[in-house]
């Protein structure tokens, strides 16, 4: 299980970090579906939730197709 304090992750998404962000750029923040304020589980409903230290498994990500469709839809 992944501590989210113990990794001293910035407070915000990284992107709001970034220079000159074209205009025509939207990021969707998916951490609340991977994370709860204390810990990031490699395991959420018998589902492995990650492939190594930051990326997601493709049957996690699968999972997240329902709730990715709409904010993914409206960003085009």
């Amino acid at each position: 299980m992944r501590n989210r304090a113990r990794r001293r992750l910035p407070a915000g998404p990284p992107w709001t970090r970034l220079p000159d962000i074209p205009s025509n750029l939207t990021f969707l923040d998916i951490a609340d579906t991977v994370c709860d304020t204390a810990r990031c589980p490699a395991v959420i409903g018998n589902i492995v939730v990650y492939l190594d230290d930051n990326h997601l498994s493709t049957t996690y990500s699968t999972t997240l197709a329902d709730l990715l469709a709409e904010p993914l839809r409206t960003t085009q």
